[in-house]
């Protein structure tokens, strides 16, 4: 199997971290998605490496309904939701502070996951919480309706398809909300403990995955609202990033770890799928995994790819970021996998990975 090696840096730099990417097809063109930590998104075409700003309308970010406030309660049918008389406006580091990406009716879109002061800086300091909302990439504006949920800020946000719908999940401290983007619907809603989420498609059908290093991990039917398995024993505490794949038909859950490990779980019988991998310094950051390849890019600088059907890590350490590596996303290029890293210093870069 080859070493994973360079292809080519992504045009452009933003001069804030890069934290967030996902992997998109952009006019039949195999894209990247991407958000900064000032909230700036961008689109890259992986082939050309053309770069495009999306300016969204953040004028529309606001609730079209009414929310409880901090204390719970809502105001009465005489008071707006904003004070006419105060200079309040979105954020776009709190509106974008997490990030995901698919079609809506046929077109790509950015879905964002607010932090805490989301909707502080739109409604005032009555309010906290974050919100997800749709965007149209070519336009900027807002699809649909802001969704809420409780008063604090989004801890992970995923999308997954699920019968011609584009599904999203949000993570809040104590509960998760799954929604029908297209028609605003909510879906779903567990009582779970805080720590990480993702979602993916199992046997035709969308779930979600929550990891906790308290509860281990659980399954959860997006359809049906009901919890599918339970497995305790799973993670370790500090997890910071999961990832959903499948190695050689098997559905497997990464969790990545404040100590720099990653561990892949069977998600029907709970078991490891194999020891423990490590080999970054610290914490990792980033974690994304497509097939047998997984990429994670930690605090000490480097992104690391490994072959999960084996448990090992696949060449050396990847080290051109010169700073911590934030964000990481897998697609393919004319057939091909690459990953693509985000770093703290703003850059983005694309490597070849080895075919099985």
């Amino acid at each position: 199997m080859a070493y994973p090696r360079l292809r080519h840096w992504l045009s452009g730099h933003t001069h804030h971290a890069m934290d967030k990417l996902a992997a998109l097809d952009i006019e039949g063109a195999p894209g990247v998605l991407g958000a900064d930590r000032a909230g700036t998104v961008w689109t890259w075409n992986l082939v050309t490496g053309e770069r495009r700003k999306c300016c969204l309308d953040l004028d529309a970010a606001g609730p079209e309904e009414q929310i409880p406030d901090l204390d719970g309660e809502i105001w009465d049918e005489y008071h707006d939701l904003q004070d006419p008389f105060a200079d309040f406006g979105a954020d776009p580091g709190y509106t974008v502070s997490l990030l995901a990406t698919g079609h809506v009716n046929h077109k790509p879109v950015a879905v964002t996951g607010g932090g805490f002061r989301d909707l502080t800086a739109i409604l005032g300091p009555e309010y906290g919480g974050g919100a997800v909302r749709v965007w149209d990439l070519e336009t900027g504006r807002k699809i649909g309706k802001t969704l809420t949920g409780p008063s604090t800020d989004i801890y992970s946000l995923a999308t997954v398809r699920a019968e011609g719908c584009l599904l999203a999940i949000a993570l809040y401290e104590d509960e998760l909300l799954a929604w029908n983007l297209t028609s605003g619907e909510r879906m779903a809603r567990f009582g779970v403990m805080a720590g990480r989420a993702t979602a993916a498609t199992l046997s035709g059908r969308p779930v979600a995955v929550t990891v906790n290093g308290d509860a281990g991990l659980q399954l959860w039917d997006l359809l049906s609202g009901q919890m599918r398995s339970a497995i305790p024993a799973a993670a370790e505490r500090g997890v910071t990033a999961i990832a959903i794949t499948e190695v050689n038909d098997r559905a497997v859950a990464l969790t990545a770890s404040q100590a720099g490990c990653l561990s892949a779980w069977d998600l029907l019988t709970g078991e490891r799928t194999c020891p423990p991998m490590s080999g970054h310094e610290n914490a990792v950051r980033a974690l994304a995994a497509a097939g047998v390849f997984a990429v994670t890019g930690a605090q000490d600088g480097t992104a690391r790819v490994w072959d999960l059907a084996n448990g090992i890590q696949v060449g050396d350490a990847l080290t051109v970021h010169r700073d911590e590596v934030w964000a990481a996303a897998i697609a393919e290029i004319d057939g091909r996998p690459v990953a693509v890293t985000g770093g703290l210093e703003g850059a983005v870069g694309i490597w070849e990975l080895p075919t099985v």
